[in-house]
């Protein structure tokens, strides 16, 4: 019986660092890709500031707070209008970060919740100087 309790610690620890591996792995490339740190964006009702960010290519990084009195998002939209990355419902005072491989070129910042972009929450995010 002793044996076999050995064989099956054995068996779970090779699962298991078979696992943290595999876990660790994709977050590699985010962190050693990431060139540009953070970029500081503020939401609130209902402006995005600043109105335009520029970043390099690669790994996009924004920091997020929410200043408004209203919960608000931060979505990403591409120029063929394909959504490309959102954060969660950010409530008041709180804050989230966005990051994530973007292609290079004029992508748009927006709140999606429903008619806060056409009440102004859009803003400008310019990836590799396109």
């Amino acid at each position: 019986m002793s044996r076999f309790a050995t064989l099956v610690v054995l068996a779970f620890l090779i699962v298991s660092c078979g696992q943290a591996t595999a876990s660790t792995s994709p977050a590699s490339p985010s962190t050693s890709t990431s060139s540009t740190p953070a970029v500081e964006v503020r939401v609130a009702d209902f402006k995005i500031t600043p109105a335009e960010v520029r970043v390099g290519a690669g790994v996009v990084t924004l920091a997020v707070a929410n200043d408004g009195p209203t919960p608000h998002n931060l979505t990403i939209r591409d120029a063929a209008g394909a959504l490309v990355m959102a954060t969660p419902e950010i409530r008041p005072g709180a804050s989230e970060t966005l990051s994530g491989a973007i292609a290079g070129g004029t992508n748009v910042l927006f709140c999606s919740l429903p008619g806060h972009e056409s009440l102004g929450m859009r803003a400008m995010l310019v990836i590799g100087g396109g």
